[in-house]
């Protein structure tokens, strides 16, 4: 039987931990939660801004790193991306990486997450500039 009553602390870190990575199953049967009560968290604490953990931000993008996170939006996997955009995988998969560490978030979904509240607002430039 699922446990009745959760701490608002207990809730948002149990979210935290799906953004970070951990799947929704073995986060529910840790804590003995539902799956309906854990998916009305989640959409609670996107709904509130990610309990006020994340400034809006803004992530400047190329026009190809804007083009591949436009296709992992849509659900295409890196294989797809890299035939539709003429890159390799490995290519790809730099991009995605550099796409993720410089948005500061831990995975894609969490990025994904975060553009859809509005706090990662996306900035395409035309030319980067690299400064020495």
């Amino acid at each position: 039987m699922a446990k009745q009553s959760f701490t608002e602390i207990e809730k948002s870190d149990a979210v935290k931990r799906f953004l970070k990575g951990e799947t929704a199953t073995s986060i529910k049967k840790d804590i003995n939660v539902s799956n309906a009560r854990f998916l009305k968290w989640r959409e609670s604490f996107i709904a509130s801004g990610f309990g006020g953990v994340y400034d809006r931000r803004t992530l400047q993008l190329t026009k190809k790193k804007h083009r591949i996170l436009e296709l992992v939006a849509v659900g295409y996997d890196n294989t797809e991306i890299a035939k539709t955009v003429g890159l390799s995988y490995r290519t790809v998969e730099g991009h995605r990486d550099w796409i993720i560490k410089a948005s500061g978030c831990n995975n894609m979904t969490e990025l994904l997450y975060r553009i859809g509240a509005g706090h990662i607002v996306l900035q395409v430039s035309t030319s980067l500039v690299v400064k020495k």
